[in-house]
């Protein structure tokens, strides 16, 4: 579907985009690459020029104070996506999170006329860009309704696919039912570390089982089901803030006062890369380490190089993750001097009195190598309900509550 505002530049853009990412594998089958020569993205970001709209970049439209809330998702990363739902003709399509309603339009492309697409968003206004830019762009059938994602959208259930364009940590049942079994969800979830994965998740009797995960970065799920990890605030000033789960315990006064401390490094064998970490050690640890955390930090503690730094938000905030238990904590670290982004062999910080955490951090980075330093592609998610442990599946579902409890099955892979 092509609109009158489509010029002879916007279209040779479109096409050297859609070239580029199929020559780096981020398209990989032919429907999508189709899909994506065909919709025009600048119809759904109008204040950024051409060359912006088909450049492969993220392109942020929404922000709460210095917050994105929501952007028109980097290409790569939609065209890994709609690989991974591998979408037919007559599919019938959920959404959530509206966004710009470019991915909405894609998918409208790649279902037909015997398909349908229904994207859902909690706010508003992107509700009401969305509907404008999708009528003018020429797909005036895609449903774009007003509410909260997390319940999903029941009057169009049940759904051959649902996809989410949000991270999000949790499951909710909703989602489970208005998808018919046998369905794929593809869904960023966030790791308590921080990282996220796009993960194909097929419904079965007793969850969903995942058959597929690639590295992705989305802005937050809002809403009732949005980021359900506590925030505690430590430190002097209130510029140390521990992103951590419900489980995990700690008493912040006492926390303050150890990363005050300098700290001890602990030089890790053999070397860890930052990618390793986030993408590979890092989901160990969320399955063997319930004292997992992030902190993160502004102002004095980032620049007097008090918070190691494992990734920079800016020019003065940083976090950074670790874990912690009673006598002490410890903290993964670039090497002093070295930046956050390079490809410097990571070190661990270790603060307060006793040992539990780093031994704790070592016996799981031990566990992880004798598996064969598995990242994310060798990585299993099954996800069930939190009423049930991974030995005590029910036979089917549904069932009360809700899915925010995932366990990782680790594989050494081929």
């Amino acid at each position: 579907m092509t609109p009158s505002t489509d010029s002879q530049t916007h279209a040779e853009l479109r096409h050297a985009l859609v070239r580029e990412l199929r020559e780096r594998n981020y398209i990989q089958s032919e429907p999508v690459a189709e899909a994506m020569s065909r919709t025009p993205r600048h119809c759904f970001v109008p204040d950024a020029s051409p060359e912006e709209a088909y450049t492969d970049t993220v392109i942020v439209t929404h922000f709460e104070g210095d917050q994105p809330v929501s952007s028109c998702s980097q290409p790569a990363i939609i065209g890994i996506m709609l690989d991974q739902l591998a979408l037919e003709p007559g599919h019938r399509i959920l959404e959530i999170g509206a966004g710009t309603g470019y991915n909405a339009a894609l998918m409208a492309e790649l279902v037909g006329p015997t398909g349908s697409v229904t994207t859902i968003d909690v706010d508003p206004v992107i509700v009401s860009e969305a509907r404008e830019r999708l009528a003018a762009a020429g797909y005036p059938s895609v449903r774009v309704i007003l509410g909260d994602g997390g319940f999903g959208y029941d009057p169009h259930a049940p759904y051959d696919r649902i996809i989410l364009t949000v991270g999000t940590r949790d499951i909710p049942l909703a989602w489970y039912r208005q998808l018919r079994r046998g369905g794929r969800m593809v869904a960023p979830l966030a790791g308590r570390h921080g990282a996220q994965v796009s993960a194909v998740l097929i419904r079965t009797n007793a969850g969903f089982q995942s058959a597929g995960l690639e590295p992705c970065g989305f802005i937050s799920l809002r809403g009732s089901f949005g980021d359900q990890d506590s925030v505690t605030v430590i430190g002097p000033e209130n510029r140390l803030r521990v992103i951590h789960g419900p489980e995990t315990e700690f008493q912040p006064t006492r926390v303050a006062k150890w990363l005050q401390d300098r700290g001890t490094e602990r030089t890790i064998q053999p070397e860890l890369t930052s990618r390793q970490l986030q993408f590979g050690l890092a989901w160990w640890l969320e399955a063997h380490a319930p004292g997992l955390y992030r902190v993160r930090g502004e102002g004095e503690p980032v620049v007097r190089g008090r918070l190691p730094a494992l990734r920079r938000l800016g020019a003065a905030a940083a976090e950074t993750i670790g874990v912690v238990a009673p006598d002490g904590l410890c903290l993964f670290a670039p090497p002093q001097g070295s930046d956050a982004s390079s490809d410097a062999p990571l070190v661990l910080k270790t603060f307060g009195p006793g040992k539990s955490a780093p031994d704790a951090v070592e016996q799981a980075m031990q566990q992880w190598r004798a598996a064969g330093s598995p990242i994310v592609d060798a990585l299993t998610i099954s996800a069930v309900p939190n009423r049930f442990m991974p030995d005590t599946l029910p036979e089917g579902l549904p069932v009360p509550g809700h899915f925010s409890t995932f366990y990782y099955a680790w594989t050494a892979g081929d």
